[in-house]
């Protein structure tokens, strides 16, 4: 998911988290309305509106999900890139951004599923990510040490007291 222009670190790892085992959905339709990207419908009889999205899934991945499309959007100069500027000469800015970010998810549910990486993918991009990604994994915080140091070991035994009301 790093090698795709726009995601991040957290955002790669907040739709790796969400999907979870990727074979679980059949379909891109499935994928979208498990984050609430998919349209809404309302019909009565012969009458059959599509509105705005349908915020139905987890509002965490949408917005991770919204926030690259916006990076991808600035800086993408590839399909994705050439997808939005489409996109919002049609619809509009922010309506181009959902589309997007709707998008990026279906890229990264097919990317998961196959174990591909993204097609045009920049390499001096995902190089810098890689090496970002291995800054954090060395950066391990002994969490131990570190409230030991913070918090006292006769503060941490003390009992809190209550309140009688």
């Amino acid at each position: 998911l790093l090698t795709i222009t726009g995601v991040g670190l957290i955002t790669a790892v907040t739709i790796w988290a969400y999907l979870g085992d990727p074979s679980r959905f059949r379909t891109a339709k499935q994928v979208t309305r498990y984050a609430g990207l998919d349209a809404s419908v309302h019909q009565s009889g012969e009458k059959d509106h599509r509105g705005r999205i349908s915020r139905n899934g987890c509002k965490l991945l949408r917005t991770a999900l919204v926030e690259a499309a916006l990076a991808v959007a600035r800086h993408d100069q590839g399909p994705l890139g050439a997808f939005f500027h489409r996109k919002q000469r049609q619809i509009g800015h922010h309506k181009a951004v959902v589309a997007l970010a709707r998008k990026l998810l279906i890229v990264g549910w097919r990317m998961l599923l196959t174990g591909q990486p993204y097609r045009a993918a920049r390499p001096l991009l995902v190089q810098r990510k890689q090496r970002r990604l291995l800054e954090v994994a060395r950066a391990v915080v002994d969490w131990d040490a570190v409230s030991a140091e913070l918090w006292p070991e006769d503060v941490q035994r003390t009992p809190r007291r209550r309140r009688v009301a």
